[in-house]
């Protein structure tokens, strides 16, 4: 194999599972939903160093739900802002 996913969509897990509560575990707390995130993109940091520290060939990444605000009703100045959000808050720009 030589292209590799940490995580599949961790706004979905984080968000729509601990703050939405539309997904499991069904929480609707965003300083849980907050935790979630954070604690995601530590462990996609960590896996990803282990996979370079290693020499394993190809290439890692995450795949993000970069749709997901439209989704959830945003649009225009809404949906620029909420972007500007994730990137402000969980740091999104560190993995693109």
């Amino acid at each position: 194999m030589r292209r590799w996913i940490t995580l599949n969509e961790p706004y979905c897990a984080a968000f729509l599972g601990n703050y939405v509560g539309r997904q499991a575990p069904g929480i609707k707390d965003f300083s849980t939903a907050l935790r979630v995130a954070y604690y995601q993109y530590v462990a996609h940091g960590l896996v990803v160093r282990h996979f370079r520290e290693s020499g394993m060939e190809g290439e890692i990444g995450i795949a993000l739900a970069n749709d997901t605000f439209k989704e959830q009703g945003f649009g225009g100045e809404a949906f620029r802002m909420a972007t500007a959000y994730a990137f402000d808050t969980l740091g999104l720009e560190a993995v693109y």
